[in-house]
């Protein structure tokens, strides 16, 4: 598990299950010769914290692209395409994470474009230019079927598939010009599929990138990017539809957002609730190379009313790929920006954002791939820790320590862009600290940055 500060982040994916939050996405970075693998982390504790990246990809100089990932219970499902042989690897962790399986190969052409879980089956839907298939395990992914061809003519990367045993529901972008969104569904674990259906209105304007997601009961949701009335060439608006009968009729189309601003949607549901993010140029002039905002919109009722639309970042950096995942009570965001941006070799880095169902997103930040902006040494520390921040430029920053039950310990501040600050492992009335595991929070301004550190010796046994 490596830091690489020259490093762009590409493309984050994201999945829940209980407290455990997995990320995975692709970066590149230069040590000799360029790499371009697969990264994860994860946290166990809803985002409060976070492990440092893994590699799941072999490290190599070909590139490890376009992850997805679907979790079950501790079981978590990672698939990607590898440049060398143009093949599609899988990986798993039967342990929330913590340990990986060898990578092995389900098909040595193609590319992956989606990957669902049910229960102990796994499903990763691939293709080429000319077919469609689908990978199937029934054993959560010790072992898989051959692969099967579904009806379609081709596999691209836009499309998106929900699972909800025994339906897979499918949308994607339609082969004529002008582009519509279609819908296919098999109710028999891809053995046989309906026709299509086009979900959005045939018309002149151009419908692009649908997401779907399905609910327990079997109601399907799909979001797509429809430039219909736009008066520009490059925004328009987010598009609703859902199914409340497993996809066999659809409702109304409905219109999440307004100014004619917003491109690229996901879509994320769990129980009633329906939540959708999207990319919005409305707080910039006007031009296609203006940066891109984050928003929101939130349904308690499968998507009949919907509250407001909501502002989620604020930084005119250009936020991209923006993803969501939704549990009990909490729905997370991940996405990549280039506010930190400090030279040519180091772009975009991932960001996460969780929020409390009742509430909406809460507007603390938490950096998942810029460990170089805050470090700590050592980690296990008997005396003293030191604190290590490296800042674009200078800025006002707090640094504050907590114990595992949630109190402030110790508090430092100040205004720089780098510099070292020093812990001496006392709370703020000059007592020495208990043994113990201590969370070290390093803020400046919305961007946290936290870092878990144990006490072994020197403090109160």
């Amino acid at each position: 598990m490596t830091y690489y500060v020259r490093g762009t982040a590409y493309l984050p994916k994201i999945a829940v299950s209980g407290d455990t939050i997995h990320i995975v996405w692709y970066e590149n970075w230069i040590d000799t010769v360029e790499y371009i693998e697969v990264m994860y982390k994860r946290s166990t504790d809803r985002g409060e914290t976070w492990t440092q990246d893994t590699i799941l990809s072999p490290l190599s100089p070909g590139a490890s692209k376009m992850p997805d990932i679907a979790v079950s219970g501790s079981t978590v499902h990672v698939a990607w395409n590898e440049e060398v042989g143009d093949s599609i690897l899988y990986t798993r962790s039967t342990n929330s994470g913590r340990e990986w399986d060898i990578p092995k190969t389900l098909s040595s052409s193609g590319f992956v474009v989606d990957i669902g879980v049910s229960g102990d089956s796994v499903i990763v839907y691939w293709g080429t230019t000319t077919a469609a298939y689908l990978s199937i395990s029934t054993d959560a992914g010790f072992s898989w079927l051959p692969a099967q061809q579904i009806p379609k003519e081709r596999a691209a990367i836009d499309d998106d598939i929900a699972v909800c045993l025994p339906f897979l529901h499918l949308t994607y972008e339609g082969d004529t010009v002008p582009v519509e969104i279609y819908y296919q569904r098999s109710s028999d674990v891809g053995q046989t599929w309906s026709d299509s259906i086009m979900l959005s209105e045939a018309d002149m304007w151009t419908g692009q990138i649908p997401s779907i997601a399905v609910d327990h009961d079997s109601n399907v949701y799909v979001d797509w990017w429809d430039y219909k009335n736009s008066p520009y060439a490059w925004t328009g608006s987010i598009f609703f539809r859902k199914s409340v009968n497993s996809g066999a009729t659809w409702d109304t189309i409905q219109n999440i957002t307004t100014l004619y601003r917003a491109r690229l949607s996901d879509i994320a549901v769990f129980g009633n609730d329906v939540h959708i993010v999207w990319l919005d140029q409305r707080n910039y002039p006007g031009s296609p190379f203006d940066s891109f905002e984050i928003y929101y919109r939130y349904s308690s009722n499968k998507g009949n009313t919907w509250g407001p639309e909501t502002r989620l970042t604020n930084d005119p950096c250009d936020s991209q790929w923006p993803r969501l995942a939704v549990d009990t009570g909490f729905v997370y965001l991940v996405w990549a920006d280039n506010r930190d941006l400090d030279s040519i070799w180091r772009c975009y880095e991932i960001y996460f954002k969780r929020g409390h169902i009742e509430v909406g997103i809460e507007t603390e930040k938490y950096v998942l791939s810029s460990p170089q902006i805050f470090q700590i040494t050592p980690s296990l520390s008997r005396d003293e820790v030191r604190c290590y921040y490296n800042l674009s430029q200078s800025r006002g920053w707090m640094i504050d320590v907590f114990d595992v039950c949630g109190r402030k310990v110790w508090h430092s501040e100040g205004f720089a862009q780098r510099g070292e600050v020093i812990w001496d492992c006392k709370d703020n009335r000059g007592k020495e600290v208990r043994n113990g595991v201590y969370f070290i929070r390093f803020k400046v301004g919305e961007m946290i940055h936290q870092k878990k550190v144990v006490i072994i010796k020197g403090g109160i046994p």
